[in-house]
């Protein structure tokens, strides 16, 4: 639909050089039709006419019109000539001819005449469609400030865009090898090492406060930043005073945190050696390490030499076998 304040001109321009007729006519609407394919064209509609919304009442600034007779260029010449244009400003010379075209502005110039576009315009070459024009090569100083704004130091001139760059980190004095349109469009921070680190802390700063929600659900108090689920975190455990480090998966899967209140706490030799002197029982060897683990010692009422565990130490046994024997 062609919107123009001119309808009667413009019907009467596109009947004259392109033989249309109207097949259906108003006085304020025209639909042009031909014999020939395509049978039907752009209608003409005043755009003053009350049928016509307020926000689409804006007239057509041009129209191009790519003429193509199918008796040749001899006819379209005599087509033009008809018309009252002047052909030699639409064809050149077969070497250097490009497609006829014509420029049609019925709202903005003054009259109807057609416009055709001045030698030079036609001169300029036209990019293809579908391909993009070369870009400018980029300069290698450019370049070499782009990669240490980066936090990249270059370690050899500059190869090109898209070609790996043996670089060294400023950071953490790694070497890589990126490539210049991957650190400039921000695609990769150029170091692959700090860039997992630093992917990482963002992970981390994101789950902290939950993290610690968790930890004093469960009992602890967090002494430190969050340093990851799988990580040891130094905590205080609320139930018994104990600075222990347990890690949060265990926490989320149910497991405890804290040995000495689970009863597996590594055991002191010095309380070790408490604990059997309490019972009438002078170690004679450094606590093995393990409460299972056999310990020899002195029974200090009847001198029996003996060898206890700590383990059954706790649980009620006693330490000397004669002594238990005369005791029944």
């Amino acid at each position: 639909m062609i919107c123009t304040s001119r309808i009667e001109e413009s019907r009467a321009f596109r009947a004259g050089l392109s033989g249309f007729k109207a097949a259906y006519e108003t006085p304020w609407y025209v639909d042009p039709a031909r014999p020939a394919l395509p049978p039907r064209e752009p209608g003409l509609i005043d755009l003053g006419h009350p049928a016509v919304p307020e926000a689409q009442r804006l007239p057509v600034r041009a129209v191009r019109v790519f003429p193509e007779p199918e008796a040749g260029e001899v006819e379209l010449q005599h087509a033009l000539s008809r018309a009252g244009l002047d052909a030699r400003r639409v064809f050149r010379p077969p070497a250097r001819r490009l497609e006829p075209s014509l420029s049609w502005t019925p709202a903005v110039c003054g009259s109807m005449a057609p416009h055709l576009p001045d030698h030079r315009s036609a001169r300029r070459p036209r990019m293809p469609q579908g391909r993009r024009a070369m870009p400018a090569r980029i300069d290698p100083d450019t370049a070499a400030a782009v990669m240490r704004a980066a936090g990249l130091e270059p370690m050899e001139p500059y190869p090109g865009a898209n070609v790996a760059w043996n670089c060294r980190c400023l950071k953490g004095a790694h070497g890589v090898a990126p490539t210049f349109t991957s650190v400039r469009t921000g695609t990769s921070s150029g170091c692959r090492h700090c860039g997992r680190t630093a992917a990482g802390e963002r992970r981390r700063a994101a789950g902290q406060a939950r993290a610690e929600a968790d930890m004093r659900a469960a009992g602890f108090e967090p002494l430190d930043p969050y340093p990851g689920a799988r990580m040891r975190w130094s905590c205080l455990h609320t139930a018994c005073g104990r600075v222990v480090h347990p890690r949060l998966f265990q926490i989320r899967t149910g497991g405890g945190g804290c040995l000495a209140c689970a009863g597996r706490a590594p055991v002191e030799p010095a309380a070790a050696e408490a604990e059997m002197r309490a019972i009438g029982m002078e170690p004679l060897a450094p606590f093995p390490g393990r409460v299972r683990d056999p310990w020899s010692c002195r029974c200090t009422r009847c001198g029996h030499i003996g060898t206890p565990t700590l383990n059954n130490i706790r649980r009620g046994q006693g330490g000397c076998y004669p002594c238990a024997h005369r005791g029944r």
